[in-house]
């Protein structure tokens, strides 16, 4: 993928490395996100019920 990345990015006159980019994408999708998610409000309850009853956890992230 490296390549194939290293590629894209060329094409785009962005001179930075995979490495780089691909770190501030994640710092960008960290400034998007919620603090603290609760993935629990993304389900419906019968939905959060079956989640819990095979063993997912859906309590609130902690820093």
């Amino acid at each position: 993928m490296s390549i194939a990345l290293e590629t894209v990015l060329a094409k785009a006159g962005l001179r930075v490395s995979p490495g780089e980019f691909l770190g501030l994408v994640e710092d960008a999708a960290r400034r998007l996100s919620p603090p603290n998610p609760n993935p629990a409000e993304y389900f419906s309850a019968d939905q959060r019920e079956t989640l819990t009853e095979v063993g997912l956890d859906l309590r609130p992230r902690r820093p």
